[in-house]
Protein backbone atom coordinates (compact mmCIF):
# COMPACT_ATOMS: atom_id res chain seq x y z
CA UNK A 1 0.00 0.00 0.00
CA UNK A 2 2.56 2.51 0.66
CA UNK A 3 4.93 1.31 -2.21
CA UNK A 4 1.36 2.23 -4.22
CA UNK A 5 1.06 5.63 -2.57
CA UNK A 6 5.03 6.49 -3.34
CA UNK A 7 4.37 5.74 -7.26
CA UNK A 8 1.10 7.52 -7.32
CA UNK A 9 3.02 10.75 -5.45
CA UNK A 10 6.13 11.02 -7.78
CA UNK A 11 3.95 10.64 -10.89
CA UNK A 12 1.94 13.33 -10.20
CA UNK A 13 4.37 15.70 -8.29
CA UNK A 14 3.29 19.19 -10.22
CA UNK A 15 -0.57 18.65 -9.87
CA UNK A 16 -2.71 20.19 -6.54
CA UNK A 17 -2.73 18.54 -3.68
CA UNK A 18 -6.45 17.66 -3.54
CA UNK A 19 -5.65 15.97 -6.82
CA UNK A 20 -2.73 13.90 -5.48
CA UNK A 21 -4.50 12.87 -2.39
CA UNK A 22 -7.35 11.86 -3.98
CA UNK A 23 -5.26 9.75 -6.90
CA UNK A 24 -3.53 7.81 -3.59
CA UNK A 25 -6.95 7.29 -1.83
CA UNK A 26 -8.49 5.75 -5.49
CA UNK A 27 -4.70 3.51 -5.91
CA UNK A 28 -5.44 2.05 -2.46
CA UNK A 29 -8.54 0.67 -3.48
CA UNK A 30 -8.08 -3.17 -2.54
CA UNK A 31 -4.83 -2.62 -0.37
CA UNK A 32 -4.33 -2.38 3.28
CA UNK A 33 -4.31 1.56 3.04
CA UNK A 34 -2.14 4.24 4.08
CA UNK A 35 -1.73 7.26 6.63
CA UNK A 36 -0.54 10.27 4.81
CA UNK A 37 0.60 13.75 5.11
CA UNK A 38 1.86 15.94 1.97
CA UNK A 39 3.08 19.21 2.28
CA UNK A 40 4.20 21.62 -0.65
CA UNK A 41 5.97 24.79 -0.36
CA UNK A 42 5.74 27.58 -3.30
CA UNK A 43 9.19 28.91 -3.31
CA UNK A 44 8.58 31.94 -4.95
CA UNK A 45 4.97 32.61 -3.09
CA UNK A 46 6.31 31.33 0.29
CA UNK A 47 3.02 29.74 0.75
CA UNK A 48 2.87 26.29 2.28
CA UNK A 49 0.21 23.83 1.42
CA UNK A 50 -0.70 20.79 3.77
CA UNK A 51 -2.79 17.71 3.52
CA UNK A 52 -2.70 15.05 5.88
CA UNK A 53 -5.15 12.00 6.77
CA UNK A 54 -3.97 9.67 9.71
CA UNK A 55 -1.04 10.19 12.28
CA UNK A 56 1.41 11.83 10.65
CA UNK A 57 2.16 14.99 11.83
CA UNK A 58 3.79 18.50 10.54
CA UNK A 59 5.08 21.39 12.44
CA UNK A 60 6.48 24.32 11.46
CA UNK A 61 9.15 25.95 13.86
CA UNK A 62 9.39 29.92 13.86
CA UNK A 63 12.33 31.85 15.16
CA UNK A 64 10.18 32.78 18.11
CA UNK A 65 9.54 29.57 19.73
CA UNK A 66 5.91 29.57 18.11
CA UNK A 67 5.09 26.24 16.50
CA UNK A 68 2.74 25.95 13.73
CA UNK A 69 0.73 22.77 13.76
CA UNK A 70 -2.00 22.23 11.03
CA UNK A 71 -3.92 18.93 11.89
CA UNK A 72 -4.43 16.00 9.56
CA UNK A 73 -7.59 14.59 9.66
CA UNK A 74 -8.63 11.38 11.31
CA UNK A 75 -8.70 7.64 9.59
CA UNK A 76 -6.42 6.40 6.94
CA UNK A 77 -6.76 6.46 2.52
CA UNK A 78 -8.28 2.88 1.88
CA UNK A 79 -10.03 4.29 -1.54
CA UNK A 80 -13.21 5.24 0.85
CA UNK A 81 -14.23 9.00 0.11
CA UNK A 82 -12.38 11.30 1.89
CA UNK A 83 -13.22 14.95 2.05
CA UNK A 84 -9.73 16.51 1.82
CA UNK A 85 -8.93 19.85 4.00
CA UNK A 86 -5.67 21.66 2.19
CA UNK A 87 -4.66 24.46 4.81
CA UNK A 88 -2.75 26.53 3.16
CA UNK A 89 0.12 29.87 5.00
CA UNK A 90 2.67 31.93 4.43
CA UNK A 91 6.09 29.97 5.52
CA UNK A 92 7.71 32.37 8.18
CA UNK A 93 11.46 33.20 7.18
CA UNK A 94 14.33 31.71 9.05
CA UNK A 95 11.68 28.74 10.15
CA UNK A 96 12.36 25.17 9.75
CA UNK A 97 9.75 21.97 9.95
CA UNK A 98 9.23 18.60 11.23
CA UNK A 99 6.91 15.63 9.90
CA UNK A 100 6.56 12.67 11.65
CA UNK A 101 4.85 9.37 12.09
CA UNK A 102 2.87 8.69 15.25
CA UNK A 103 6.13 6.96 16.72
CA UNK A 104 7.87 9.96 17.29
CA UNK A 105 6.96 12.26 20.19
CA UNK A 106 8.59 15.68 19.46
CA UNK A 107 7.61 18.07 22.25
CA UNK A 108 8.72 21.74 22.46
CA UNK A 109 11.04 20.70 25.20
CA UNK A 110 13.05 18.96 22.13
CA UNK A 111 13.08 21.84 19.81
CA UNK A 112 16.49 23.16 21.36
CA UNK A 113 18.11 19.40 20.48
CA UNK A 114 16.63 19.60 16.64
CA UNK A 115 17.88 22.81 16.45
CA UNK A 116 21.40 21.79 16.65
CA UNK A 117 21.06 19.40 13.49
CA UNK A 118 21.40 22.69 11.67
CA UNK A 119 24.55 23.92 12.90
CA UNK A 120 26.60 20.11 13.16
CA UNK A 121 29.46 19.91 10.49
CA UNK A 122 30.03 16.05 10.96
CA UNK A 123 27.67 12.91 10.65
CA UNK A 124 29.46 11.97 13.85
CA UNK A 125 27.44 14.61 15.54
CA UNK A 126 23.95 14.62 13.37
CA UNK A 127 24.05 10.75 14.62
CA UNK A 128 24.59 11.70 18.27
CA UNK A 129 21.65 14.26 18.22
CA UNK A 130 19.55 11.89 16.48
CA UNK A 131 19.89 8.82 19.04
CA UNK A 132 19.05 11.41 21.63
CA UNK A 133 16.10 12.30 19.94
CA UNK A 134 14.99 8.85 19.14
CA UNK A 135 15.89 7.56 22.29
CA UNK A 136 11.95 9.63 22.86
CA UNK A 137 10.76 6.92 20.16
CA UNK A 138 7.47 4.97 21.23
CA UNK A 139 6.75 2.97 18.05
CA UNK A 140 8.72 2.42 14.51
CA UNK A 141 9.21 6.15 13.74
CA UNK A 142 9.97 8.16 10.44
CA UNK A 143 10.52 11.57 11.10
CA UNK A 144 12.11 14.08 8.53
CA UNK A 145 13.48 17.50 9.73
CA UNK A 146 14.71 20.24 7.33
CA UNK A 147 14.64 23.85 6.72
CA UNK A 148 14.74 25.64 3.54
CA UNK A 149 17.67 27.52 2.21
CA UNK A 150 17.76 31.26 2.02
CA UNK A 151 18.14 30.51 -1.46
CA UNK A 152 14.49 29.13 -1.84
CA UNK A 153 12.62 31.20 1.02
Amino acid sequence: ASQRAVEVIEASLNEPLDSIMEKVNQAQQGLRGVVLSIFKLHTKTKIVEFCGVGNIRFNIYKPDGEIIQPLPNRGYLSGQPVNFQIKSFLYPDEAWFSIYSDGVHLQSKHVPVIKRLFSTKNEEDADRILDELSSHAIDDMTVVIGKPTSKVC
